[in-house]
């Protein structure tokens, strides 16, 4: 289940506390904002990729969260959803090289969330990119796109719609999105491990910032004899909320959320998605929130909850 609610509630709180000068965490920086003033949601269309050209604000390049504004009908939907990002080098400047694209996704969304978040691994994108997605299938009813506002960050070039494979037309939005992004370099790493909760669930890990350093261990253990083992890590943020104080020792993070993908009891194909948190010592308060998917994306397991009978600890080095 590709959902970090508590992710996204936390980092939009704070994003105007997080520490630019941060020892550990890269600041995470909005560089794209329509979604202040929406003004009604289109539901469709399902055939085709829709979506914004937009040019980015700040100096954040490094794409670690886009958020798109939808409307649930106050249901509570079961929704596959796919995203991509492109750079506008197409005929006419339509989008042309695809910089990177989703798996297709499939989501939880309760009666009352108004946003729908996608991690993305990292993507060092320009200045002007267009941004999409495909509403795949939505049940019990129909999730709707809602339109954005004039943006507070960066701005909107122009509207696209993939009318068939690689031919765009402007029409439709502009929809209401907020992209996050870091600078393109990060350090630090976080260790630990536990039981989540009263779950018996038990997990042990070592992972990195920057996905491409080395190692990146993770290890989730429940039942009898169920093991996910971490074989590739896709996606990392390491993030700052001002309300956890993670020293001793300070790191200038407390959060790291992550995606990747592992064997499951020998089984390959399965996809992980977790949020830890370092609240300081002893411990007591540090959480986990881990999701294991299936190769066919639906879930095996998920848990939640403050960390038992261990310690998660937030390294600056």
């Amino acid at each position: 289940m590709k959902r970090l609610p508590r992710f996204l509630i936390i980092l939009i709180a704070a994003l105007g506390c997080i520490a630019a000068n941060s020892a550990g965490a890269a600041p995470v920086e909005v560089v794209f904002d329509n979604t202040l003033n929406p003004s009604g949601a289109v539901f469709g269309p399902g055939c085709c990729q829709v979506g914004n050209e937009i040019s980015l604000g700040g100096n954040a390049r490094k794409i670690v969260l886009l958020s798109w504004l939808v409307d649930s009908q106050n249901e509570d939907i079961v929704a596959g959803i796919e995203t991509q990002i492109y750079a506008n080098d197409g005929p006419g400047g339509a989008p042309g090289t695809l910089l990177w694209q989703s798996d297709p996704l499939t989501f939880n969304v309760s009666a009352t969330d108004t946003f729908l978040d996608v991690a993305v691994p990292g993507i060092i994108v320009p200045d002007v990119i267009t941004v999409t997605s495909r509403i795949l299938d939505s049940t019990p009813v129909a999730l709707g796109r809602v339109n954005g506002g004039s943006p507070s960050v960066g701005g909107v070039v122009t509207s696209w719609i993939e009318t068939s494979p690689g031919v765009w037309h402007q029409d439709f939005g502009p929809w209401g999105l907020r992209v996050l992004a870091i600078p393109a370099s990060s350090t630090g790493r976080m260790t630990g491990g536990g039981t989540v909760g009263t779950s018996g669930v038990q997990h042990g890990f070592e992972l990195h910032c920057d996905v491409t350093a080395s190692p990146n261990h993770l290890e989730v253990n429940w039942g009898k004899n169920n093991k996910f083992h971490l074989e590739s890590l896709n996606s990392a943020a390491c993030l700052d909320d001002p309300s956890i104080a993670e020293n001793p020792p300070a790191a200038g993070f407390d959060m790291y959320v992550g995606e990747g993908t592992g064997r499951y009891n020998g089984g390959s194909g399965y996809i992980i998605t977790f949020e830890f948190t370092d609240a300081g010592e002893p411990g007591t308060s540090d959480t986990a929130n881990i999701t294991v998917l299936k190769p066919d994306r639906s879930v095996l397991i998920t848990v939640s909850g403050k960390i038992n009978n261990g310690n998660q600890q937030a390294h600056a080095q």
